[in-house]
């Protein structure tokens, strides 16, 4: 078989996929979002973070952002007058095995009335001085996570639509479907 007869194969095969794909979604565009049912949750201004150093603080707020929105959660900056709020005590301590990064979350409403609090614990590296310098950035990522997953209980609890989880990638026998195209010329450095 000649290279532009594989090639029509494999186009037809790819609109024969999307045309299935598109027969399973009921006639819905594959580009449409569709979010979980529920009123869409208020935007959270991080506010106060005590104990913690400035710049772990700014990184910390972006990983929790970043985590959260894959929740449908926003984190925002400034204040939005019916948006909750959320404010954090953070503590770093040395131990023998490592650093603990201790951190407690309370999340209020526009009026001060308190909703949910939560703490946990992260282990970090050893510290060379202050123990803030093991707050290495996959540490705070794991702080953010458990955060967002905290968070998003709450609000789902509370009516909110909140995403379950993280999207997940397609497994390895799908991919593995799809033909993949071969170059039409081959460069030889011979």
């Amino acid at each position: 078989m000649n290279l532009p007869a594989r090639g029509l194969i494999r186009i037809s095969l790819a609109i024969l996929l999307a045309s299935f794909l598109h027969a399973c979604g009921g006639g819905q565009s594959l580009t449409k979002t569709i979010g979980p049912p529920g009123k869409t949750a208020p935007p959270i201004t991080v506010v106060d973070m005590k104990g913690i150093p400035a710049d772990k603080a700014q990184m910390l707020t972006e990983f929790v952002a970043e985590a959260a929105g894959k929740r449908d959660i926003a984190i925002v900056q400034g204040a939005f007058g019916d948006g909750y709020r959320l404010d954090g005590s953070f503590t770093a301590k040395a131990t023998g095995s490592g650093t603990v990064l201790g951190y407690q979350w309370k999340l209020a409403d526009a009026t001060g009335q308190l909703i949910h609090s939560f703490s946990g614990a992260e282990l970090a590296g050893a510290a060379s001085g202050d123990p803030w310098s093991a707050a290495a950035p996959d540490v705070l990522r794991r702080i953010a996570a458990g955060t967002a997953d905290n968070l998003a209980s709450r609000l789902s609890e509370l009516g909110y639509a909140i995403r379950s989880g993280a999207l997940l990638a397609p497994p390895q026998s799908f991919a593995a479907a799809i033909p993949v195209p071969q170059p039409l010329f081959a460069y030889s450095a011979y």
